[in-house]
């Protein structure tokens, strides 16, 4: 699951097309891992958010800093926003203002309607959706100061469509689409855009009892998409990176699927 490769050592960050701080909740792993690498090689200073496991963050920002560029650790639970003011608060006294905000926080817990209790719906709704809420009511005003920032949240094939036994998560996903259009109208005119990335069948270390039968075989693959392989989180990684760049201004409220033709 290689991020994508560091750029060569001698193109320095004021090369790069990205300038500010990046904030990517969810970074300890994965794809929202692959994102902040990806954003520290096109010259983001880079937040790395986990939720609990402080080592596991430590580990991603060494990586963001051998890109040359500066990164810092915040550890806490997106889903709280006391937790989330507080953590804004450490990302600018240790980077400064956020220009970029990626929320890769999705909890994927297999339950169906009938077992999903009032307290899981809220865990997971919160954590997906309420967050990207939170983390955007936050970094908006500096953005809007600045007249510049990016918000860019990580959907998936259920952002779109529904799978059985995650109504939870077909919910807030849906609701990210809502969110980053009306992120999208009321900041559009302060040089901030909004856009949902959609990954599909990627690869990545998921809990088994939450997807039986992963990674899926070739035949699997071959009848669900047009593209016959697992995606890599470097390419979900540059397909954000596009959206925080200069060359997306124009391009707000838009929902990217980067998914070989799953959604087909």
């Amino acid at each position: 699951m290689d991020p994508g490769g560091p750029v060569s050592a001698s193109t320095q960050p004021s090369d790069r097309p990205l300038r500010g701080t990046a904030l990517v909740a969810g970074a300890g792993r994965n794809i929202g891992r692959a994102i902040a690498i990806a954003f520290a090689e096109a010259g983001a200073d880079v937040a790395v958010n986990v939720a609990t496991n402080r080592s596991e963050g430590e580990a991603v920002a060494r990586e963001v800093a051998a890109m040359g560029v500066r990164s810092h650790v915040v550890v806490g639970d997106v889903s709280d926003p006391d937790i989330d003011a507080s953590l804004i608060a450490d990302v600018e006294q240790a980077l400064g203002r956020v220009s970029y905000l990626v929320n890769c926080v999705a909890p994927r817990p297999r339950q169906g309607i009938d077992s999903t209790t009032p307290a899981d719906w809220d865990q997971v709704v919160s954590t997906i959706l309420s967050s990207t809420f939170y983390l955007s009511r936050l970094v908006l005003p500096g953005m809007a100061s600045q007249g510049f920032g990016r918000i860019i949240s990580l959907g998936g094939s259920v952002a779109s469509t529904a799978f059985p036994n995650r109504p939870h998560v077909v919910a807030a996903k849906h609701g990210l689409v809502g969110l980053m259009k009306a992120i999208a109208v009321e900041y559009g005119d302060r040089g901030i855009t909004a856009n949902l990335i959609s990954p599909g069948m990627t690869d990545t270390t998921r809990n088994p009892a939450d997807y039986p039968g992963w990674p899926p075989s070739d035949d699997e693959l071959k009848s669900r998409l047009c593209v016959p392989r697992l995606g890599q989180p470097w390419e979900i990684a540059r397909a954000c990176l596009f959206v925080a760049s200069p060359d997306a201004g124009y391009i707000t409220a838009q929902h990217l699927h980067v998914d070989g033709g799953m959604v087909l």
